[in-house]
């Protein structure tokens, strides 16, 4: 009988923890939240792009400084976010991807600037403006390499949690 009860203590345990594991819902709710961060990043970031086509200085700094500040808020955002199910890849691959978007920003967009800024005073030569390429492309493959890292444990996520991606 002492063995029975054991035995039926520890099935009772057993399938309390794993009803315990969180609901796919649960894991889409998570996701979506990591998401809207990198989302607002991204709606920063393109409208500073957008600016460079205007060669209006003082719009380049004020969205530069928006799409910095941005990181940092999204940023702080997620580093408040508890682990998923003791689970911190998502979060992880979130906060690193962001970091990226910060260095390129703060590196190559931030040069971008400055010579967008000699176009508009004249002074912008033609290997001035081959940089600026270069800028742009070194720029769009370092943050493109890491959103394809984030894909990626974010679809083991997705995965691990049985959700679909959208």
């Amino acid at each position: 009988m002492k063995n029975c009860l054991s035995f039926l203590s520890l099935l009772f345990v057993a399938i309390y923890f794993l009803s315990c594991k969180p609901n796919p819902s649960d894991a889409v709710a998570y996701n979506n939240l990591i998401v809207n961060q990198q989302v607002a990043i991204i709606g920063k970031i393109d409208a500073l792009n957008n600016t460079y086509a205007k060669y209006i200085p003082s719009e380049m700094d004020k969205s530069y400084k928006l799409v910095i500040s941005q990181v940092i808020n999204s940023t702080d955002s997620v580093k408040k976010m508890s682990n998923f199910d003791r689970n911190s890849s998502l979060k992880d691959a979130a906060l690193k991807l962001f970091a990226v978007y910060k260095s390129s920003i703060e590196n190559e967009h931030s040069e971008m600037i400055r010579l967008y800024k000699l176009y508009v005073e004249n002074k912008l030569s033609d290997e001035d403006t081959k940089k600026v390429e270069k800028l742009y492309i070194e720029a769009k493959k370092k943050m493109d390499a890491e959103l394809e890292n984030f894909k990626k444990v974010q679809q083991e996520f997705a995965d691990e949690y049985k959700f679909k991606l959208q």
